[in-house]
């Protein structure tokens, strides 16, 4: 099966699940996680319907999306970001899915500002307190 087949043999699954739950799939986003994509695969599902795609390292980001101009390609950031590279990431994505510390929170605020504009994040929140686990402690820096 190809890319074109695989992602609408997806939409019809998710299509029956969402009827099946009182949704539709308007209301969903699909994101595809080309991190291990060539931009070859990349344009093959953007020409079947995606066109949403995530990125979760930074230098790929920027040489798949100078690759893909033509597109209009609606570009998120998955997976850690390290606040040395917010810079080059904060204004070129719709949305950073993992903004996993307060630091990091205010590495992306900063360079929004000086861009003036607003950055949508995710925020990873540990809710469980769990030591190891990543994310913000919901107790101690959201209050």
């Amino acid at each position: 099966m190809n890319i074109s087949n695989n992602y609408k043999s997806l939409l019809k699954r998710i299509e029956n699940k969402s009827e099946a739950v009182g949704t539709s799939l308007k209301s969903s986003i699909i994101v595809g996680a080309s991190k291990y994509a060539d931009v070859s695969m990349i344009r093959e599902a953007y020409k079947a319907g995606l066109e949403v795609f995530a990125e979760n390292r930074v230098q790929d980001f920027i040489r798949k999306r100078q690759e893909l101009l033509d597109l209009k390609i609606k570009w998120h950031f998955i997976g850690h970001l390290q606040t040395n590279k917010v810079r080059k990431i904060v204004g070129e994505v719709e949305l950073i899915h993992s903004v996993d510390s307060l630091r990091l929170a205010r590495e992306v605020s900063k360079w929004a500002k000086a861009k003036a504009i607003i950055q949508p994040v995710l925020l990873q929140i540990n809710v469980g307190s769990v030591k190891g686990k990543g994310g913000l402690n919901a107790k101690k820096s959201l209050q």
